[in-house]
């Protein structure tokens, strides 16, 4: 009996050479009885049955060829009690031609065959990180051919089922592993756990480690049921993110809150024996503002240090809140500047603040303001312009919802002089007041100039007098350098010299208050007049 053209092909189509042909004489072989194998590759014993048999193939010859030989010997019949014969199996590895040549002048018969083992891949679900999370499964073989696969969907179980293979006669492994579905979690957010036995007694085949990960190979022998289960357990992984809800531009006395949000991420619970939890060190906050004493959900507040901890059910997801507010006047860097940390995760586990953020900075709105005037001393007639320039000289913009701003009381000019009506950049004036706000960029300033023409004749009380209040968040750049003070003077007043020392007009002007005023300056001129030359009178 003559096979050629032999070839063997997985459920695929793909053709398979790691399997091994094998052939056996299944009757006595006594004497007079005799078989031959060839092939076109080396035939080698597979194993011998009741090797101390009465009868039998004895004394094979070209174990390791091609041609293999046994003649029978002796004489019975394996169904006598107690009869046994020793038989020939043998084996060809992937063989393309195969022959038999068997004589007896009995009923007998050959068989022929290809060695095969088992291999199952379950598949256990302890609990998922994301509930929709689907897990794929799959046999290879050494060819890459992929023998059986199964997918979980939902389930917490599935199975390939008991795969039939041919294990490969130089040794080449299978794989059995595992992928996540499309759309599902990372597998590396799970710890993976084996556990494999093998269901032929006796065999000495090594199987998958515990801890072989996603993936493990196996090198099945002859008749071995290998059934490997793979369990998927999260890794413990729960997020924390931070949110403020004022990111820039607060104001002295303004409430800030802080949001911060726990969300486990997976179907197993942390516990009050290993809770979640995070810290937020508030110091860079405190310098600038004062806590509120009103956190939420348990969250503790000692020192400048904000701290949680808590159990989570599968995938709960708690929230804490805290506020401060901000010191009026400032009494720091001017920046409320926090940020969230947590314990480090497992092995392979995500930080809880990937991708976060865990950090916020919300900077507080700080401009400085400078006036000054273009004459100290001004006569009726004339023309006196002031300007302001506001400078943001903190570490955000300042926004039209919270402008720099502030006020001009111009009372005590308006008395003895008339607004030119010339405010410039958006300043108005009302009444008495000149008021301006706006937005300012990092580092912007701002100008701001208006003018006034004194009253003539002369009205008030000869001094124009300013003093700018800078609103919320805001300072004059210097001490006395919001205010300005011009004297008004009378055309033609006259500076009088004192024994090497002048007084000037501006130092004589509180004397002037209309006629009265005027005599009682002109008597100490003369006076002083007298003086200085009786002095000169007794130098000579």
């Amino acid at each position: 009996m003559s096979f050629s053209d032999i070839v063997v092909t997985d459920k695929n189509g793909a053709a398979v050479t790691g399997f091994s042909f094998v052939a056996a004489d299944t009757e006595d072989n006594v004497s007079n009885e005799s078989f031959s194998w060839n092939s076109d590759k080396p035939i080698d014993r597979l194993e011998t049955l009741a090797p101390n048999g009465s009868w039998g193939c004895k004394n094979p010859q070209g174990l390791g060829t091609t041609d293999v030989s046994c003649a029978g010997t002796g004489a019975g019949a394996s169904n006598t009690a107690g009869g046994k014969s020793t038989a020939l199996l043998v084996k060809a590895n992937a063989p393309s031609q195969f022959s038999a040549t068997w004589k007896t002048p009995q009923r007998s018969a050959i068989a022929f065959g290809i060695q095969t083992a088992k291999l199952t891949l379950d598949k256990n679900v302890v609990a998922r990180v994301n509930p929709s999370d689907s897990f794929d499964t799959s046999i290879t073989s050494p060819e890459n051919s992929v023998l059986a696969s199964a997918t979980t969907g939902t389930a917490s179980t599935s199975t390939t089922g008991s795969t039939v293979i041919l294990p490969a006669p130089d040794g080449a492994p299978f794989t059995l592993a595992e992928a996540g579905s499309s759309g599902s979690t990372s597998l590396a957010e799970y710890t993976q756990s084996w556990s494999c036995v093998n269901r032929k007694t006796g065999s000495s085949t090594a199987l998958p480690a515990a801890n072989s990960g996603t993936s493990a190979t196996v090198i099945p022998a002859v008749a071995d049921d290998i059934v490997c289960t793979i369990s998927n357990t999260p890794i413990p992984h729960y997020t924390v993110v931070k949110e403020v809800d004022e990111k820039q531009s607060a104001v002295p006395g303004q409430k800030v809150t802080y949001t911060v949000t726990v969300s486990n991420k997976t179907g197993l619970p942390y516990t009050a024996e290993n809770p979640a939890s995070f810290t937020d060190d508030m110091s860079d906050v405190l310098d600038d503002a004062t806590y509120n004493n009103d956190a939420s959900n348990g969250a503790t507040f000692s020192g400048s240090t904000l701290s949680w901890s808590g159990a989570l059910a599968a995938y709960e997801t708690k929230t804490i809140t805290y506020s401060v507010t901000v010191n009026n006047p400032y009494t720091g860097n001017l920046q409320l500047r926090n940020t969230v940390t947590t314990p480090p995760p497992p092995p392979g586990g995500v930080p809880p603040c990937e991708p976060g953020p865990c950090g916020t900075v919300t900077g507080l709105v700080h401009f400085v303001t400078h006036k000054s005037v273009d004459r100290t001393e001004v006569m009726p007639g004339q023309v006196v312009t002031y300007t302001v320039t506001v400078t943001n000289d903190g570490p955000d913009a300042i926004t039209a919802d919270k402008p720099a701003s502030y006020t001009d009381d111009l009372s005590n000019v308006t008395d003895d002089a008339t607004y030119n009506g010339d405010a410039s950049n958006g300043a108005t004036v009302s009444g008495n007041t000149l008021s301006w706000s706006g937005p300012l960029a990092v580092g912007e300033t701002k100008t701001v100039t208006y003018s006034f023409t004194v009253n003539s004749p002369m009205t008030g009380d000869k001094q124009l007098r300013n003093v700018i209040i800078p609103g919320l968040a805001g300072q004059c750049d210097t001490p006395g350098g919001c205010e300005t003070t011009t004297f008004v003077v009378p055309p033609n007043f006259p500076k009088v010299s004192t024994g090497g020392s002048a007084v000037g007009s501006a130092q004589l002007l509180p004397l002037i208050g209309g006629a009265g005023g005027a005599a009682m300056v002109l008597l100490a001129l003369v006076t002083m007049v007298l003086l200085r030359r009786r002095q000169q009178g007794e130098r000579a």
